[in-house]
């Protein structure tokens, strides 16, 4: 080394600067900024007009100076750089030495390929998530001194590359890419790994039993793949595992015990797989639980006794095969607020959900419970939001929820034998948007029910008992999309109040004894996708009012007492199914047409053959001539 440059190296170490300025650097720092567009970035203060990118001028860089001779032999000034969410497009097309830090993300439109040639060779952290780069992904364990990298929702595709055994790598997070292929097993030679992603790619692959190495591991998600096999039961080695993701693959066979030995664990989702086997009572290890997710999957068996988990939110064991009853302390959690049971053989009555005041969603559905439930049982859900106990085999008088609810939002009890009359209180909660009690027992009137309630939007009493009248109040349900009253004893005529429910997309009111005329205008409910007044004995004279049903799909108006002539102008949509109407000619979406059963008269129109779609039709038992 010559005297001269002995003595620069000396100044720049003595006076605290680097050897290497970032400033070496201007002509790529040029070629990126027009590579991606820099005069479109939202911001881009500074960039290009100084000769030192480091002067605190150029958006988004930042510098500093290394002088640390396990990494570099002498000092070095090194730049973070900063443009997520910046606007850049275009294709990166030049590597930028000395950048350590770079954090392109959110920009939503960087495309092209990338290589290992495409960074600096000791960057240390790369983010280039949410954009539009594709190909393969370059072999990241190259990168000596890379630490985090996340590549993710992207549309990268191909194997994962990752030959190195000795990674630094902390974090990595390919997930919503394309990947396929398998996991590379020397993954598992990444000891620093704490945080690994592929979720959301097309990986057919095992879990590599290597995994079980990664001993600082505390984030493990591979969900939505194409994973197949077990899961390794050495899985109870990664101790500081705090979220284990697997759910939506084809794993199968039993959960391994050891996975209950995580005790660190926070978030546990397995869903959407085919585990089978029993739960154990071990599972109560797992008191660091906030998520528990094992829905869609083969497990059978009893559900076991646990003690209550201090921090578990949500529980979800949808559409299994547990069978017997339901314990008290499975459900005993003091802050659970989401419980999913549904789709399961549980029988047996209800236990108490007593402590259970965080609990907001409770889904019971298609199970065998039976009984009755006394309402004290559920007096503690003063936070509940969204009950669904329906396709079971409950008793006795609906439980009077309504009373201690004060948020409650949506209600589902049907295809149940309950009895009695409707809850006496339901007017109480305003809030309640969502009522479903068909298929059940009911009986009584409708009378100072449910059109009290002001922002309902969906209600269903279909296949009850009930009797009386429509209330004339009806109609200040003015929020009310869907109402279903068929199948139950009604009768007298219908409020001319109906009309105002201008938000209406399904009406049924068939199968009761409503009569008189359908006098009232109609013709506001233009909303209307299914109507539906069969088997009553109804007129309706003005069938010219359907036309302005833009949007119908179904319309049933068979076996009542229509009279008349079947309008030649109904039809100026093309969406109808099971309707009777005019201008029939245009309806060339008509899937069923029926008006049996009325007075209808005149001649049969002849163009049907129009009709295309048209697949069954029914005339009988009128008057048709011609």
């Amino acid at each position: 080394m010559r005297p001269t440059v002995l003595f620069v190296l000396f100044l720049c170490i003595a006076q605290g600067r680097a050897l290497y300025p970032f400033s070496t650097s201007i002509p790529q720092l040029t070629q990126f900024f027009h590579d991606l567009h820099g005069e479109e970035w939202y911001h881009f203060d500074g960039w290009l007009q100084s000769s030192d990118p480091c002067d605190g001028s150029w958006y988004g860089i930042n510098c500093t100076i290394i002088d640390d001779r396990s990494l570099f032999p002498i000092p070095i000034q090194v730049a973070n750089i900063s443009l997520e969410d910046n606007s850049l497009r275009g294709t990166i097309t030049t590597k930028i030495p000395l950048v350590v830090y770079l954090n392109l993300a959110s920009n939503n439109d960087i495309s092209g390929n990338i290589t290992s040639d495409s960074f600096w060779e000791n960057t240390v952290y790369l983010d280039l998530s949410k954009n539009h780069l594709q190909g393969t992904i370059p072999d990241l364990s190259k990168f000596a001194l890379l630490r985090y990298a996340d590549l993710s929702s992207n549309y990268f595709d191909g194997p994962i590359e990752f030959s190195s055994t000795t990674s630094k790598l902390e974090l990595l997070d390919l997930s919503n890419n394309r990947l396929k292929g398998v996991i590379p097993s020397n993954l598992g030679t990444a000891v620093n790994l704490q945080s690994l992603m592929l979720t959301n790619n097309q990986l057919f692959s095992t879990i590599p039993s290597s995994f079980c190495n990664l001993v600082s591991l505390q984030q493990l998600i591979l969900s939505f793949n194409f994973l197949f096999g077990q899961i390794p039961s050495c899985i109870g080695d990664l101790k500081n595992m705090r979220d284990l993701q697997l759910r939506s693959n084809n794993l199968q066979g039993y959960i391994p015990s050891s996975i209950y030995q995580l005790n660190q664990l926070e978030v546990l989702r397995l869903s959407n797989n085919r585990f089978s086997g029993n739960l154990s009572s071990s599972m109560s290890n797992l008191t660091q639980l906030q998520i528990l997710e094992m829905d869609h999957n083969e497990l059978s068996g009893p559900l076991p006794e646990l003690i209550p988990f201090p921090y578990l939110l949500n529980m979800n064991f949808r559409n299994n095969r547990f069978n017997g009853p339901l314990p008290a302390s499975f459900i005993s959690h003091p802050i659970l607020r989401s419980l999913i049971l549904s789709y399961n053989s549980l029988s047996g009555p209800l236990p108490p959900f007593y402590g259970s005041s965080n609990l907001q969603l409770l889904s019971l559905d298609h199970n065998n419970f039976s009984s009755v439930i006394p309402s004290e049982y559920l007096s503690d859900l003063t936070s509940i939001q969204v009950i669904d106990i329906s396709y079971n085999n409950f008793t006795g008088p609906i439980p009077d929820i309504f009373a201690v609810a004060g948020c409650l939002q949506k209600v589902v009890m049907s295809h149940n034998s309950f009895l009695n009359h409707l809850p006496g209180n339901m007017q109480l909660y305003g809030g309640l948007t969502y009522l479903d009690l068909s298929y059940n027992l009911l009986t009584g009137k409708l009378d100072g029910h449910i059109e009290l309630i002001p922002q309902l939007e969906y209600v269903d009493l279909s296949y009850n008992g009930l009797s009386g009248r429509i209330p004339p109040e009806i109609g200040q349900l003015t929020n009310l999309k869907t109402l279903k009253i068929s199948h139950n004893r009604f009768e007298g005529y219908i409020p001319s109040s109906v009309a105002s429910l201008t938000l209406l997309t399904s009406l049924d009111i068939s199968n009761n004894n409503f009569f008189g005329n359908l006098s009232m205008n109609l013709g506001q409910l233009s909303l209307l996708t299914s109507f539906d007044i069969s088997n009553n004995s109804l007129q309706f004279d003005d069938l010219k009012v359907i036309t302005s049903w833009t949007s119908l799909q179904y319309c049933n108006l068979s076996h009542n007492h229509m009279s008349g002539r079947i309008p030649r102008k109904i039809i100026e949509f093309n969406q109808i199914i099971d309707v009777r109407s005019e201008n029939i000619d245009v309806l060339t979406s008509l899937i069923s047409l029926s008006v049996a059963g009325n007075r209808l008269t005149g001649e049969i129109p002849m163009n049907f053959y129009q009709m295309r779609a048209l697949q069954t039709i029914d005339l009988s038992d009128n008057d048709f001539s011609g």
